[in-house]
C-alpha cells in the first residue's frame, strides 16, 4: 500500500510539474530578459509616426507568479525610450488564456484558449499556440463570434505549422544574416481566416526559440533583433 501510494503522490507531482497546460502552451513567449524588435509597416493604415517602429518587449514577475509582458514603441528618428507601454501581455499561469491590456483597441481582439491576436494594431504582440503545434502537421480551428449590424456571424481561424528551410528563409527576407539568433529547425506557424482564406498573422520560429525570429501581418512586418 506505501509503495502504490508513493507511486500515486509522484504521478501527480510529474503530472503537474510537466503536463500543467498553461505553462506549456505559454512556454515559447516566456522572456527572462529585454528583447527588441524592428517593425516595418507595409499595406494598410499607417501610424502618425511613419513606418518604421523599434519595440522593446520588457519583462515583469508580479508577486502572484504572473509575468507580464509590456510592449514600449521608440520611432526610429526618436530614439529616446517611451516610458508608457503601447500594451500589456499578462500570463496567469492559472489555466487561465492570456489577459491582453491594450486600450479601445480591445474591442476588435480575439481571444480564445491559446489564441490571441489584435487586428490592425501597431505592436507584434499576438500570441499564437506554437507549443501544441510546432513539428506537427494537424491543423487547429478556432471559431470567432462576431455581431455585426445586430446579426451574429462566425469566423473560422486555422492554425498550421510548416517546416521551413532556412535558404528559403533567408530568400523571403524572414531571416537576415545580422545576427537574428536563428538555431535548430525552422517552423512558420500559421493563422488563416478560412472562409476569406487571407492571412491573419504568421511567425517564424526556430525549433528551440523562445520568442519569433519574424512576424507578418497583413499591416507589418516584424524581426526580433536580439
Amino acid at each position: 500500500m506505501r509503495a502504490k501510494f508513493i507511486k500515486c503522490v509522484l504521478c501527480i507531482f510529474f503530472l503537474g510539474v510537466f503536463y500543467n497546460p498553461v505553462l506549456c502552451l505559454s512556454f515559447p513567449y516566456q522572456v527572462n530578459d529585454q528583447i527588441r524588435i524592428f517593425s516595418q509597416h507595409s499595406a494598410g493604415p499607417k501610424t502618425p509616426d511613419g513606418n518604421a517602429v523599434n519595440w522593446r518587449v520588457a519583462p515583469k514577475f508580479t508577486k502572484d507568479g504572473s509575468l507580464e509582458l509590456s510592449f514600449y514603441k521608440n520611432v526610429s528618428d526618436q530614439p529616446e525610450a517611451s516610458d508608457q507601454p503601447v500594451c500589456r501581455i499578462s500570463f496567469s499561469g492559472s489555466g487561465k488564456p492570456a489577459a491582453w491590456d491594450g486600450g479601445p483597441a480591445g474591442r476588435d481582439i480575439i481571444l480564445l484558449d491559446n489564441l490571441l491576436i489584435v487586428p490592425g494594431f501597431p505592436a507584434p504582440c499576438e500570441i499564437l499556440p506554437v507549443a501544441q503545434l510546432k513539428g506537427k502537421t494537424d491543423a487547429l480551428i478556432y471559431d470567432v463570434r462576431r455581431e455585426v449590424g445586430g446579426r451574429v456571424f462566425i469566423e473560422k481561424i486555422q492554425v498550421t505549422c510548416i517546416a521551413v528551410d532556412i535558404n528559403d528563409a533567408l530568400s523571403k527576407g524572414w531571416v537576415t544574416e545580422d545576427g537574428q539568433p536563428v538555431s535548430g529547425g525552422l517552423w512558420l506557424i500559421r493563422a488563416v481566416n478560412l472562409r476569406t482564406d487571407t492571412l491573419i498573422v504568421q511567425q517564424l520560429w526556430s525549433s528551440d526559440g523562445f520568442w519569433w525570429i519574424y512576424e507578418e501581418t497583413p499591416f507589418r512586418r516584424s524581426w526580433m533583433v536580439r
